[in-house]
Order: C-alpha cells, then sequence, then structure tokens
C-alpha cells in the first residue's frame, strides 16, 4: 500500500474490534517506521495496558542515541527471575544518582532475609557515608545479639572525631 503523500489511516473510524497485524502462526519481522530524517513512532494507550513480551531467548532491546526516559505515575519495579540485574555495567565514566532529586525519600539497599550481603566498593576515589553539609545521626551497627563492628585499615590512619568542631567521642 502506497500513499503517494497523503496519510494511510487504518481503523480510524470508531469501532471496537481489534487491529491485528502480523498475528497468524508464522515467524515474521515486523518493522514499523525507519531512521531517516526526523521520522518518529507513537504508541498510545487509552486504560488499557501496552505489553511488550516475549517469549523462549528473544530479547527485548531499548536503545536510544538520546535520553531514555522511564517515568511512571505508579509503582516502577525492575526485576529478573534468571540472572543478575546491572545498572551502569558498562565501561563508561558517567554518573550514577539514585535518589537525588529534591525530595524526601526513604533508599534502602538490601534486606534481612538469610545471607543476604551488601558490598560497597569504591577505587582510588573516597568511599563517604553522611559527609554531607546537613545535621543528622549516622548509625553503624545495631546492638542485637552477637552484632559486630569491625573497622579495619591499611598502612594509614584511623582518625575518628579530627575535625576541628568540639565533641565527644566515647
Amino acid at each position: 500500500i502506497l500513499t503517494a503523500g497523503t496519510a494511510l489511516n487504518l481503523a480510524t473510524d470508531v469501532d471496537t474490534a481489534a487491529v491485528n497485524i502480523g498475528t497468524a502462526a508464522a515467524a515474521r519481522v515486523i518493522n514499523i517506521g525507519n531512521a531517516t530524517g526526523a521520522t518518529s513512532v507513537t504508541i498510545q494507550t487509552g486504560t488499557g495496558n501496552l505489553t511488550l513480551a516475549t517469549t523462549g531467548a528473544g530479547d527485548i532491546v531499548v536503545n536510544s542515541d538520546d535520553t531514555l526516559l522511564l517515568d511512571a505515575d505508579g509503582v516502577l519495579e525492575l526485576n529478573s527471575s534468571a540472572g543478575a540485574i546491572n545498572i551502569g555495567n558498562d565501561a563508561n565514566a558517567q554518573a550514577i544518582n539514585i535518589g537525588t532529586g529534591a525530595a524526601a525519600r526513604t533508599i534502602t539497599l538490601g534486606n534481612s532475609t538469610g545471607a543476604t550481603s551488601l558490598v560497597l566498593d569504591a577505587g582510588t576515589g573516597a568511599l563517604n557515608i553522611g559527609t554531607n553539609a546537613v545535621a543528622h545521626t549516622v548509625t553503624i551497627g545495631n546492638s542485637t545479639g552477637a552484632t559486630a563492628v569491625v573497622i579495619d585499615v591499611g598502612t594509614g590512619a584511623l582518625n575518628l572525631g579530627t575535625n576541628a568542631v568540639a565533641h565527644t567521642v566515647t
């Protein structure tokens, strides 16, 4: 079907019948749109769902040479039932920001189920916890059962309360 410079309308009437494209039981490649100039593709739904699904080994790939914005008015979940969840695992030297918007949030990492552990690693840059210029309590550890807190250092010093502010170290 060629449009010869005019719009091609498919199912633009007020009927509620389904519009099916490539739904027969045959392996097909279905292309929509192209990468020429200012070509754009818009997918909209009303109160129904937008479902992107693949079965078996088929990947879902989303790639943008500009910004990829993923936003939800409700819950936003990112889960994997059969592999790691990787964020920022390409070798690109860009910041990863979590919860940095100007809103009061509780940021939770990890859980207390079984042998769950949390690893915070840093290269030659610093690892700073609670070092912003806001008065707050920083708590490390708890007093439950056999809880222990271990602080190890290499050949450098272990300093507690060495800034120029009057305080008590107990």
